[in-house]
């Protein structure tokens, strides 16, 4: 029997370019409060990948819905995004994370829901208008243990960053920072930080590693 995939994802999918294979997979948008009753109303249980959803245009997708989900025989995965709080939060209830940003929660009791939010069109293809701190955050860090910055520098532009209100966390501001900071050759290391997004590669190491072909729905 064919277990049918649904993926919530937006912004965090606009940035992957080239290896996305949806095949059989249905694609849908960034998930808001209720949306994963209707999909449990509508199916069959089978999976759920919530990736990205809203924070304050709509209410956020609740923990209820996904519960629901998950004692009904869903499959309930979490990456990248909102996906990743949830996943985090609901893990002692069956809900599986996935990817770097579900792992960061583990390690960091400080790490606010606001670093995964960002600015974004409203409409397909979700294109983000501005950062969000969790990709800088972890970008910043793999520079300093690349010791192409120091620690000192990063730290200091992550601090002003979570200072802000997510929405004016732009490229430009992060540019910004780092000149202010004396970090060298800023043009380099903006474009390999476009190239290196962490929300995008989770999605991405979701899609291609299918984690939940291994694991049975709770039928």
């Amino acid at each position: 029997m064919t277990v049918k995939v649904f993926l919530f994802a937006g912004p965090s999918m606009a940035a992957l370019s080239t290896g996305i294979d949806l095949e059989d997979i249905t694609l849908l948008p960034p998930a808001k409060r209720g949306d994963i009753h209707t999909l449990v109303d509508e199916h069959k249980p089978g999976v759920i990948l919530l990736v990205d959803g809203v924070f304050f245009q709509s209410p956020a997708v609740g923990h209820s819905e996904l519960l629901q989900a998950i004692q009904q025989g869903w499959s309930v995965w979490g990456a990248s995004s909102m996906g990743a709080i949830r996943a985090y939060e609901l893990r002692e209830h069956d809900m599986r994370g996935f990817g770097r940003v579900f792992n960061e929660f583990f390690k960091h009791d400080d790490l606010g829901d606001d670093e995964m939010a960002l600015l974004h069109s409203p409409a397909p293809h979700y294109w983000p208008i501005t950062e969000a701190l969790i990709n800088i955050r972890l970008f910043l860090h793999d520079q300093v243990k690349e010791e192409t910055l120091s620690s000192e520098s990063a730290n200091q532009v992550i601090a002003e960053m979570k200072s802000q209100y997510f929405g004016d966390r732009t490229l430009e501001q992060f540019a910004n920072l780092l000149k202010k900071y004396h970090v060298d050759d800023v043009d380099n290391l903006l474009q390999r930080y476009r190239s290196t997004q962490v929300k995008s590669q989770d999605l991405l190491e979701l899609l291609r590693d299918q984690p939940w072909k291994r694991e049975p729905t709770h039928a």
